[in-house]
């Protein structure tokens, strides 16, 4: 089987046509070709370059050829819950270094810690988890093998658990398996960038518009929400990649959203959480127009939200066409725009993107 990983993208037969389910990072299966569609069960798969566009969706009376039957591969395992190869099941060793498996472990772990008065079988499973985690970890991320050993000992000694300690290492352990399946639509896919990636990212505002108005992206597409992230439910089942840029981790800007890329413009030093480099805000407070009138109650001025993201994905993907939904004083469903920002400059800078507004 060749090693090189491709966007998969996946196809089911639904009122006569096909409509694309789902993308992911795979391994081509022996006998493949890149940009040919095959049948794998009830779905139609084919296998593009990374970054590659969804080809034609093929006909509903294609005859497609079927791929070979699940070869087994005793290898580095690559669990279902990421879906990171196709077509191959694999053998499990409780030493096989892999840290999709140690995060089930960790987050098993995690759950029965966070049970108010957990018992004492509670601990020994929760030992036992955590023991699990640094086996699957230990040759090839020995830091953070080490890390779940140091969380073990701490419950075994019967000691508190500082929620920090656990906040620290969730983020650590997210950002390693991000790593690992070459940085999909969580945080760090995001926080890394590609020079090269000239497809389609969407930057939606906060504004609210109905469902039925919802944008049609491609499965390639990158969609950007921000704050709440009002339309994300929208997209749910949507293919395309997502993320949610929050201003802080403040309630006011929105909370987490499972298994969705979450990013803080501004979050505290110990809080856990991805936030953007510092040196971003610098580079954007010494071009920002800081001469507009000063905002009531004391509060500071200051560039928004998406002002900050749009430059942020600017800088990651240069090559990038991206598109602002409902930004600038276009937006006739506009929320209250605070005065802490310079709005005026703020929509000449960003007037040479492209533009879409949805209305109610």
């Amino acid at each position: 089987m060749s090693k090189a990983v491709f966007d998969c993208f996946r196809a089911e037969l639904s009122g006569g046509r096909y409509e694309l389910r789902s993308r992911q990072r795979a391994v081509l299966p022996s006998g493949a070709e890149p940009g040919k569609w095959y049948q794998s069960g009830s779905m139609a798969v084919v296998w593009v370059a990374t970054h590659g566009k969804c080809p034609a969706l093929p006909a509903p009376d294609s005859q497609l050829p079927h791929l070979a039957a699940p070869a087994v591969a005793k290898k580095k395992c690559l669990c279902q819950k990421h879906a990171a190869l196709v077509n191959v099941s694999v053998e499990i060793q409780p030493d096989d270094q892999c840290v999709m498996c140690a995060e089930k472990h960790f987050s098993a772990a995690l759950a029965m810690l966070r049970e108010p008065g957990y018992t004492v079988v509670d601990r020994a499973l929760i030992m036992g988890d955590l023991y699990a985690a640094s086996r699957h970890t230990v040759r090839d991320y020995p830091d953070l093998a080490e890390e779940f050993r140091s969380l073990r000992h701490l419950i075994s000694f019967r000691a508190r658990v500082p929620e920090i300690k656990l906040q620290h290492l969730a983020a650590k352990v997210d950002a390693v398996v991000c790593n690992e399946l070459g940085a999909g639509p969580g945080e760090l896919g995001v926080l890394k960038g590609d020079s090269e990636y000239s497809g389609r990212i969407y930057v939606i505002s906060n504004c609210p518009y109905p469902r039925e108005s919802r944008l049609s992206p491609d499965a390639d597409d990158l969609l950007v929400f921000l704050n709440k992230a009002a339309s994300l439910p929208y997209y749910a089942e949507h293919p395309a990649q997502k993320v949610v840029f929050h201003r802080s981790d403040a309630a006011a800007y929105g909370t987490k959203n499972p298994g969705i890329g979450d990013i803080y413009c501004y979050a505290g030093g110990n809080s856990g959480k991805v936030v953007l480099p510092s040196k971003l805000h610098e580079d954007l407070a010494s071009n920002y127009d800081w001469h507009y009138p000063a905002p009531p109650d004391g509060l500071p001025r200051s560039p928004s939200t998406g002002y900050i993201v749009v430059h942020f994905l600017r800088r990651q993907f240069p090559k990038a066409r991206i598109v602002l939904v409902n930004f600038g004083f276009g937006a006739t469903n506009s929320t209250w725009r605070s005065p802490c920002h310079n709005w005026y400059f703020e929509a000449a800078e960003l007037a040479a993107f492209d533009h879409m507004f949805i209305g109610r």
